[in-house]
């Protein structure tokens, strides 16, 4: 029996919705999909503890692997665009 591979690919359009402005989604195309709380405290030059902090409470979402976190492109663009929002109101 053939393995099942199913590619995680980021529906484009999505990602366009979240950030209609392409402030952040040129920025990350060099980062995978599911990105580690690592990359994210990478790309927005915070630590992995203050983004594990963010999706303990929720804030950010993301899914638990077993013990890690992972967090879609999508989440976190919605996170950005979301608090650049409130930020601007």
């Amino acid at each position: 029996m053939p393995a099942h591979r199913c590619p995680v690919q980021a529906d484009e359009m999505l990602l366009a919705e979240a950030d209609p402005e392409r402030i952040y989604v040129d920025a990350l195309s060099g980062f995978p999909y599911l990105m580690t709380p690592a990359q994210v405290a990478s790309f927005t030059q915070t630590t992995p503890a203050g983004v594990r902090k963010l999706l303990a409470s929720g804030e950010l979402k993301g899914s638990r692997m077993g013990a890690r976190w992972v967090v879609p492109k999508l989440c976190l663009l919605r996170y950005l665009n979301g608090n650049r929002r409130q930020a601007g109101d």
